[in-house]
């Protein structure tokens, strides 16, 4: 209910901000106004003219606004009989339309249309042999609209209106950029499907120059490989909410992100209801060098996506999860950034196999308030390779394991601030392997830091294997954060010792190398038992800002502000 409560103020805003509905024009000739079109991650920003054509990188001049009646102000000016009409249609009358067998007959219906009728085009198809411009309210349902090729954006809205799109699907052609771009107009749509697949550049959709779009129910993308990535976000001031959108986006390749934001641009939700669906990833010269962009990125390609950014020197500062993150392939963090998980949990899955979940290679990496979790397909919850890595307040459950440890340090360093927590099972091996097979491994509690088991009694909480050379293992700070050292030289929680000799790790695992690789079996208690190997991955290790929570009133203001209401 707080949901459509919220949902129905935000298209109440953006109704009751508009000036009356604007005349359908014809579509631009060559020399008529500009739009700015938002530029390739990975090319300079660059402004289209509404025919396609490129020109200069200026914000056109467009028609001037005018005030607002008073009758259409929002909030506690609105008047008691101004229907708040919602993604579906609200109150208006649904008019179908008859047979429609070309464009122009399309937008004689558009332009025929008034502010408060629905136009039910009863799933008709309608091929689009030019730009098609809207440039007025208007209610559209039930229908499809396929390109034969236009050599520009599909379709564009522009002026003052609200364009209302339910049960639209949109197939773009080779020859096509983006399907839809919002430029001076708001958009609110309900099950939109968008097929962007054959387009030679662009994005399904984009908003800029300070608009609004709103999404709800099914929101399917089918991207391609000239795909930017599902919705491109651009300027001061423009939005997208995705509230109460079922968001299903079909990627082409590791780099593409179902919402992308930059240049102020923003994602938004409601303070109670935050948009829960990606993870943010910020990467400071995917808009060239000094323009950062905010990425929001799906669970079943948030590796990839880190991995694909990194391999092309993107340039990621900053990792934040809004919601439980289930990964389809091992997380390997190799540059410096932070990651934040903001209280919420990275757990592996099956797709991630006998490998680890997270990976650091990288020094300067942090990690905050969050939780990795092993299942029993996947080894240890953290390795750290060759790298150092900082953790402020983070958990590690490896109850779920085939075979590893809470946190793998091999040939790098782990510093702990805060609580680590440490969850075992039976098949775990311990709290920390340190391994130094390949160089110094450190561990180092700085004061306050505090570590906590779970489990695994045991199991040691710190251990080196005993075909490892000790003298390059240096723990420090471990006493004050509650451990205290074994006769085997392992680390046990202060209240507890395991059996002499005993530290957990078992004896004669060979050496571990990068990869993980060792085909010799551990000898736990007197038992042989094939353990998967204990560092690091398979050879897939070398192959592989967050959303503006504001609330409706959030989103009713900049409205309000941008169109020149009072407060």
């Amino acid at each position: 209910m707080k949901r459509k409560m919220l949902t129905a103020f935000l298209t109440a805003a953006m109704i009751t901000s508009l000036t009356p509905a604007m005349a359908f024009a014809a579509p631009a000739q060559d020399g008529d106004v500009q739009v700015q079109e938002a530029g390739d991650t990975d090319t300079e920003t660059e402004a289209d003219t509404l025919d396609g054509d490129t020109e200069d990188a200026s914000v056109p001049t467009t028609t001037e606004k005018t005030d607002v009646p008073e009758e259409t102000k929002t909030g506690a000016d609105v008047k008691e009989d101004t229907p708040a009409v919602q993604n579906d249609g609200g109150s208006g009358e649904t008019k179908t339309v008859g047979k429609i067998s070309s464009q122009s007959e399309l937008e004689a219906a558009i332009e025929a249309a008034g502010d408060s009728e629905i136009l039910d085009f009863d799933g008709q198809t309608v091929h689009l042999t030019s730009p098609l411009f809207i440039e007025k309210t208007v209610r559209i349902s039930n229908l499809n609209l396929v390109s034969d090729g236009v050599s520009a954006n599909l379709i564009t809205l522009r002026e003052k209106g609200l364009v209302q799109f339910v049960n639209v699907s949109i197939t773009t052609a080779s020859s096509d950029k983006s399907a839809i771009h919002v430029y001076e107009s708001e958009l609110a749509a309900t099950n939109l499907t968008i097929d962007h697949q054959k387009s030679a550049s662009g994005a399904p959709v984009i908003v800029n120059n300070g608009c609004i779009a709103n999404f709800e129910g099914n929101l399917t993308f089918n991207l391609g490989e000239n795909s930017w990535y599902g919705i491109n976000v651009d300027g001061a001031g423009s939005m997208v909410g995705l509230i109460d959108a079922n968001v299903d986006i079909s990627y082409a390749t590791d780099t593409q992100s179902a919402v992308c934001c930059e240049n102020g641009g923003s994602i938004y939700g409601a303070s109670l209801l935050p948009v829960t669906q990606f993870t943010a990833v910020v990467t400071e010269k995917d808009g060239g060098e000094g323009h950062p962009q905010t990425a929001y990125v799906e669970d079943k390609n948030l590796a990839q996506f880190v991995a694909a950014k990194s391999k092309g020197q993107k340039d990621i500062s900053s990792i934040d999860l809004y919601h439980d993150v289930t990964l389809t392939a091992p997380l390997i963090l190799d540059e410096e950034l932070g990651l934040n998980g903001n209280g919420h949990t990275i757990s592996g899955s099956e797709s991630v196999g006998a490998q680890n979940v997270v990976t650091v290679k990288a020094d300067k990496v942090t990690l905050a308030d969050v939780t990795i979790k092993t299942t029993s397909k996947n080894k240890s919850a953290l390795h750290i390779y060759k790298a150092a890595a900082t953790l402020n307040n983070v958990t590690l459950d490896n109850q779920e394991t085939a075979g590893g440890a809470g946190m793998i340090v091999n040939a790098g360093t782990a510093r702990v601030n805060g609580a680590l927590n440490i969850l075992l099972g039976a098949n775990s091996w311990g709290g920390i392997n340190v391994d130094t097979t390949y160089g110094l491994a450190n561990v180092i509690f700085e004061n306050g830091s505090k570590v906590s088991v779970t489990g695994g009694q045991d199991k040691a909480v710190i251990y080196i294997d005993s075909d490892n050379d000790a003298s390059q293992m240096t723990i420090t700070g471990a006493e004050a954060a509650g451990l205290e050292k074994a006769a085997d030289g392992s680390y046990v929680l202060a209240t507890e010792k395991p059996a002499p000799g005993d530290g957990g790790q078992g004896t004669g695992n060979g050496q571990q190398n990068q990869n993980g690789n060792n085909a010799n079996a551990a000898n736990t208690n007197g038992k042989n038992v094939t353990k998967a190997a204990r560092t690091g991955d398979s050879n897939s290790l070398f192959g592989g800002a967050a959303a503006l929570l504001g609330s409706g009133a959030v989103a009713a203001a900049v409205l309000r502000k941008r169109r020149g209401l009072a407060e």
